[in-house]
């Protein structure tokens, strides 16, 4: 009994022969083996190869071809000879019937069995004559016999779906084997009996009966069938049972035994099945390559090229995923060659060689060779159809369209390439493929700018989800039609589709969708519809239901845009400061320097921009500062000194301390590179320069920042760079090179077309002519230009500034009247603005004007009411200039010393305040000259030597 365990694959039915010699039977019957299982292969209803997809790298891996179990009914000759045998062997049975003869009986009802099992394919009827046959055996008191029996009987009824009846006759047949301790034929009967638990789904109790096979395997030493059996069990604890660390001891057991067989098929099995376990279950990319390598190696031995092209195609795919793209295009082009020269005719063929070209696609596209990439997916496209998988077709056709919308900018060719997908989706008839067609055949039309077909293809998509009842699919749908109608401007509909989108987030919990929608919503109601409130309803609900799920980044997210939409939009910083506040406290709750960063910047923004209040933001930007530093980021830490400086320049005017942080900036800026930066880092210090009286060192600074926007080759910066080097040689009292410098900086504002530039820069020339050279008539051309393209840009700052400065030409040649008139054209736009600064200045320059013109009640009214602007805007260096020429018009034009001396008095205690010693010496000699005035020469000699003395 041997021969009882040989394998059996190739037949549905199997017999073992028994060895010949006294008491031998009929053949025994063995219920169909289970092979070994592939790993984890996404196979169409078809024989011939599978292929797997990678679902990190995206490689596919392809198996090798399957051979189908042929199942051949039999001829109609065959069948006519058949029941002629069994006619003739009936009389024999009537003939051994009469003459009582059990034995004869025995061997004729079991060829009659047999014939209609074998031939006929009837094993329920041979089942009646198995039955008689035991009839028989016991009769005899044959044991072995009657152990043949039951073999039969059990093996034909596991083939008729008897299984129960099947296990009980399994079951008496082992009974028989244990007694007579013949342990061939246990292990018969644990096969047998593992098999028809299979049948039934009782995995557990197979593959003990199957361990015990091979342990009795193990004691005979049978290495063959210990092979055969490690293939099963590891094929069972893989794909049945789960259990991947027993079936990797049985694959390991399969690889040695194959080694020692010297069976290379076995060998680069089990590697093959071994590396996609920990490539797909271990995520072990090294330990994978290794088995893969072995498989390759064994295949080489035997030229074996159809396993040598998979383990190329393995290979490269670990390396795909491991993200070492050139070396994957290698493996993959070994494949490839190998799959060129075989027969396209073989739908197998023709399956592997479309796998290989589309790796080798995908790896070009990867490494950003999209023409090389193209071609490939291309050859991989005209295979598909001949592989008779329309799911290749599907996949080689979606990634051309992918291929051609998102890498190669081509929509309008993707858009025939989706087409083609939805034909081949309705002809696979997948529904679910039917609506991703439509989507993105939706998604090409939106990028060709037709956003109205777009949403049409959308509402197929919808539809299709709708009638699938897939709601994840349908919140996407939604989505989409609400991004197309947002580039239509349809907002409403943007809207409406969002919310719709929500609901179903909502019916479903898919809280990361109902995040994701509230930002959209809120952010559409900020920005698009103009309804802050409505947006701060969205972010309110987003921060409530981010607090529910604890997801602190998502807090984070809803703080910043509270905080931003209430300072930009509600316009309330104190609700704004709030939410940064709050943003602070959980971003040092879960130790997010990041965060912190960005929660202590949007306040010190908050404060210097809003709030107006340089001190504290002075103390959020050194926050930014310290934590920047500890996060060892030299461009965050650039930021905060920019602004350090800047508030200590123009904030609460400390010069040298802003010095110290441009200084610090430029150092950083350096350090990084950041050419952007160290450039703007010499402008905040020319500035800064220039502020403190330093023009020399100002004048350095901006013509480094000038050489170094050249080196840049930024004409628009290099127009302010020359600008401010020219203010700061005006400054040094060189009007000439000054003027060079706006000359130039005209010419590169006029190259590049700023025409806001040219207007600032004809003003500056104007002023230089006026100020400097005393050329009052080019000082006007200068003054013209500018409010005539000020006029163009609608600039009304500037037409007011044009009017303005014409007066002040008109002032200076004595043409008291228009001046006037141009003052008053300013003070109009200014009034109009509501712009107490400005109209300040206006009433003071037609006060100027009407003073020079003789109109001196008039100027006095306009002083006055400039001082009341001075006094509302807190402004005290203003109101400090303004009563000095309230008390010299007095006491020069009006002839009124008491009057004049009551606003010396009142600059004399607003220079004490101010701590001004040089306009309280002026204050005291105004204030002697008026005592003088009024005829108290001793109080006014008084007065004139404490402004003497002040002096000195």
């Amino acid at each position: 009994m041997e021969d009882r365990l040989k394998s059996t694959k190739s037949a549905p039915l199997h017999r073992v022969l028994k060895q010949q010699g006294p008491g031998t039977g009929p053949e025994l019957e063995l219920v169909p083996a289970v092979s070994a299982l592939q790993l984890g292969e996404h196979r169409e209803p078809q024989q011939g190869r599978t292929f797997r997809v990678d679902p990190e790298s995206g490689y596919i891996t392809v198996s090798r071809p399957t051979v189908p179990t042929i199942h051949t009914q039999p001829t109609p000759d065959e069948i006519q000879d058949a029941q002629s045998k069994i006619d003739d062997l009936q009389t024999e049975l009537s003939a051994a019937e009469e003459s009582g003869n059990s034995s004869l009986q025995f061997d004729i009802n079991c060829k009659i069995g047999d014939l209609y099992w074998h031939t006929l394919q009837k094993p329920n009827k041979a089942v009646m004559y198995y039955e008689e046959m035991l009839t028989s055996a016991q009769a005899l008191h044959d044991k072995n016999k009657e152990a043949a029996t039951y073999n039969k009987m059990a093996v034909a009824l596991d083939v008729s779906g008897k299984h129960k009846e099947a296990m009980w006759n399994h079951e008496r047949m082992m009974e028989i084997e244990k007694a007579a301790g013949n342990k061939d034929g246990i292990a018969a009967c644990h096969a047998n009996m593992a098999s028809s638990l299979m049948n039934t789904g009782n995995v557990a109790e197979a593959v003990t009966h199957y361990e015990s096979v091979m342990e009795l395997a193990k004691e005979k030493n049978d290495k063959q069938r210990q092979l055969e059996l490690a293939q099963t069990l590891a094929g069972m604890y893989h794909k049945k049972l789960g259990d991947s660390k027993t079936a990797f001891k049985y694959y390991t057991q399969e690889l040695k035994l194959g080694e020692e067989l010297n069976d290379r098929k076995a060998m680069i099995q089990a590697c093959n099945v071994m590396g996609d376990m920990q490539m797909m279950e271990a995520k072990d990319r090294k330990a994978a390559l290794k088995y893969y390598k072995h498989m390759l190696h064994y295949a080489e031995k035997t030229n074996d090229e159809e396993n040598m092209a998979l383990s190329y195609n393995r290979i490269g795919t670990v390396y795909g995923a491991m993200g070492e793209h050139v070396t994957a295009l290698l493996w993959h082009q070994k494949d490839l060659r190998i799959r060129r020269n075989q027969e396209e005719e073989e739908d197998d063929n023709a399956m592997a060689k479309c796998i290989a070209y589309r790796n080798a696609a995908l790896t070009y596209k990867i490494l950003g060779n999209y023409d090389h990439a193209k071609s490939n997916y291309e050859s991989a496209n005209g295979l598909s159809a001949k592989s008779s998988s329309m799911l290749l077709q599907w996949m080689t056709t979606l990634e051309l369209g992918e291929l051609h919308q998102g890498q190669m900018g081509d929509p309008h060719t993707a858009l025939w390439y989706y087409t083609q997908l939805l034909t081949l989706a309705e002809e696979m008839q997948d529904k679910e493929k039917v609506a991703t067609a439509y989507r993105l055949v939706g998604m090409a039309n939106d990028e060709t700018g037709d956003h109205q077909s777009a949403i049409d293809w959308y509402q197929k998509t919808l539809r299709t989800w709708r009638n699938i009842g897939n709601k994840e699919g349908q919140i996407a749908a939604h989505k989409s039609i609400a991004k197309a109608s947002m580039a239509l401007e349809k907002f409403a509909d943007t809207k409406q589709h969002y919310e719709s989108a929500m609901a179903l987030a909502d019916d479903l919990g898919n809280k990361g969708q109902t995040k994701q929608l509230l930002l959209l919503l809120g952010d559409l109601l900020r920005d698009d519809l103009n309804d802050p409130q409505g947006a701060a309803k969205r972010y309110a609900q987003l921060l409530k239901l981010m607090e529910e799920v604890q997801d602190k980044a998502g807090i984070l997210l809803s703080y910043t845009r509270l905080g931003d939409l209430y300072r930009d939009k509600i316009a309330d910083p104190n609700t704004a400061a709030k939410y940064y506040k709050e943003m602070l406290t959980v971003s040092e709750e879960v130790n997010d320097k990041n965060k912190a960063v960005v929660a202590y910047s949007r306040l010190g923004d908050l404060y210097r921009e809003v709030l107006n209040d340089p001190e504290v933001a002075i103390k959020y930007y050194e926050r930014v500062l310290v934590v920047s530093e500890e996060l060892k980021d030299p461009a965050k830490m650039a930021l905060a000194c920019s602004r350090l400086g800047d508030l200590h320049r123009e904030g609460v005017g400390n010069p040298q301390k802003a010095v110290e942080y441009y200084k610090q900036m430029l150092a950083l800026a350096e350090e990084t590179q950041d050419k952007e930066k160290v450039a703007l880092a010499y402008n905040r210090l020319g500035l800064t320069h220039g502020m403190m009286g330093k023009y020399e060192d100002a004048v350095d600074w901006q013509e480094k920042n000038l050489q170094l926007r050249e080196e840049m080759g930024d004409k628009l910066k290099q127009v302010a760079a020359q600008m401010n080097l020219a203010a700061s040689i005006k400054k040094l009292g060189n009007p000439k090179k000054a003027k060079f410098h706006y000359t130039a900086a005209m010419a590169h504002a006029v190259e590049t077309g700023n025409r806001e530039r040219q207007c600032s820069l004809a003003m500056h020339l104007g002023d230089l002519y006026r100020e400097e050279f005393k050329e009052q008539k080019k000082a006007m051309k200068f003054y013209q230009q500018m409010l005539g393209m000020a006029e163009e840009l609608d600039l009304k700052d500037d037409i007011a500034l044009a009017f303005s400065k014409m007066g002040l030409v008109y002032h200076a040649v004595g043409e008291y009247e228009q001046a006037v008139e141009l003052h008053q054209k300013h003070l109009i736009i200014k009034q109009g603005q509501e712009d107490k600064e400005g109209q300040m200045i206006g009433q003071q320059n037609m006060a100027d004007s009407y003073t020079s013109w003789g109109k001196y009640e008039q100027a006095a009214t306009l002083y006055a009411t400039a001082l009341a602007f001075a006094k509302e805007l807190e402004d005290k260096q203003q109101q400090r200039d303004i009563i000095l020429k309230l008390g010299d018009l007095h006491l020069d034009k009006c002839k009124k010393p008491q009057r004049a001396l009551d606003y010396y008095v009142e600059l004399r205690d607003l220079a004490e305040e101010m701590k001004d010693n040089g306009k309280l010496a002026v204050a005291y000699n105004r204030m002697g000259l008026a005592y003088d005035e009024l005829g108290d020469h001793n109080e006014g000699n008084k007065w004139h030597q404490l402004a003497k003395k002040l002096k000195e």
